[in-house]
């Protein structure tokens, strides 16, 4: 309860000369003031002289006694009467009141601290000198007596609980349902590219601020960094990437989801070369069949402009059908400038045995020695086989 602070005469009206008091308790209709600062400490001075409201004539307290054990305060006195009808009376006078040191408790569920999306239900309760009423300072509340509240509106919460003799407590409820907010959503670029795209995302809340920012897609789920207050990812990963973002604010508030579409293609085309089969040690090929040349991307698609075939040592080739021999470099690209080579190795022609020379061709008693000389204009010479009926050297 409030802490009353009245005057030496509204004490001495019973006979009292009270100094240092803090706490006023009442028993039996009679004030008995305290303190807590320490221990409790009661100065009564002689009544000489005063009248009281509940012995005639004059009176005298004597022989106040006062014990604290705990939490409990007793005091006991003799009032001794010096005049009037009742001279020579002694009344002795004795009593006893708990003392609440300790403030209401307030508990708030599964509420601990910081920010919170949902309704937060708030008990009071005081085991001693009994719960007196709790103030929300918002401006929404005030005093009430409930022993319970629900709070479901928006805003940062002080409570102050309050007992009988005056305790408080204060406990801090911050209450967020409102989602946050995405303000913008730029990407530098949303047409097909070959380069890293960067989605930045510019979020607010007004009230527990935004916690985090949710940038991901259908092939990527990049870092987010935050840069000159907003919120920044980039997309490595080549495909058409369908891209969500959310905001969060610091209740766990979701914002709605906002969309944007990027394309990133970074590899070249396929070149295709129908009919060419290759030997794999030489990479040459010496197919009758004409070798058709073509080219596909599955991503931003060929720019069929680009495919070029140039046979060294000739030139452009102007056709991508390919009947002759020679060697054929082969380049393409795709509509974002990624660029595909590949070659041609095609020889259909035999390989000519210039001479074939013998150290004997007569009988002799001694080996014989084979010497041929080959060339080839294009695939050059793999090897040479020189066997006969007799013998494979």
């Amino acid at each position: 309860m409030p802490i009353p602070r009245n005057s030496r005469d509204d004490c001495n009206r019973i006979g009292f000369q009270v100094y240092l008091y803090s706490q006023k308790a009442v028993y039996k209709n009679k004030e008995i003031y305290y303190t807590r600062t320490q221990s409790p400490y009661i100065y009564i001075a002689s009544g000489s002289g005063k009248k009281n409201a509940f012995w005639s004539g004059d009176t005298e307290i004597q022989g106040l006694k006062i014990n604290v054990s705990g939490n409990k305060l007793t005091w006991s006195y003799t009032v001794v009467c010096h005049s009037g009808f009742h001279k020579g009376d002694k009344t002795p006078v004795s009593g006893e009141f708990t003392l609440d040191t300790t403030a209401p408790s307030i508990t708030t569920g599964n509420y601990t601290s910081g920010w919170s999306r949902d309704n937060i239900t708030v008990d009071f309760d005081d085991e001693e000198s009994g719960f007196k009423g709790y103030n929300l300072q918002n401006n929404v509340y005030s005093l009430t007596n409930a022993k319970s509240c629900s709070i479901e509106q928006d805003g940062k919460y002080t409570i102050i609980a309050s007992d009988n003799v005056g305790n408080t407590a204060t406990k801090d409820v911050w209450i967020d349902k409102t989602s946050p907010t995405i303000n913008s959503i730029e990407c530098t670029s949303t047409e097909w590219t070959n380069k890293d795209v960067s989605v930045t995302v510019k979020a607010s809340d007004n009230l527990s601020l935004i916690e985090s920012v949710s940038i991901t897609s259908n092939i990527e789920t990049p870092s987010v960094k935050i840069e000159n207050g907003c919120y920044v990812a980039v997309f490595t990963k080549e495909g058409e990437h369908t891209v969500s973002v959310v905001a969060y604010d610091k209740a766990g508030n979701p914002s709605k989801e906002e969309k944007r579409y990027i394309k990133i293609d970074k590899s070249g085309p396929v070149i295709f070369k129908t009919n060419y089969t290759i030997d794999p040690e030489t990479n040459w090929s010496n197919t009758n069949n004409k070798i058709s040349v073509s080219a596909e991307d599955h991503l931003s698609d060929v720019d069929n402009s680009t495919l070029k075939i140039v046979k060294e040592n000739v030139g452009v080739y102007g056709s991508n059908i390919i009947d002759s021999d020679g060697i054929y470099n082969i380049e393409v690209a795709d509509m974002v400038g990624n660029y595909t080579s590949s070659k041609i190795y095609l020889d259909r022609t035999n390989p000519t045995i210039d001479s074939i020379e013998c150290s004997s061709t007569e009988w002799t008693n001694e080996d014989v020695s084979v010497t041929v000389k080959a060339s080839d204009n294009l695939s050059l010479i793999r090897e040479v086989k020189i066997k006969s009926n007799v013998q494979t050297p």
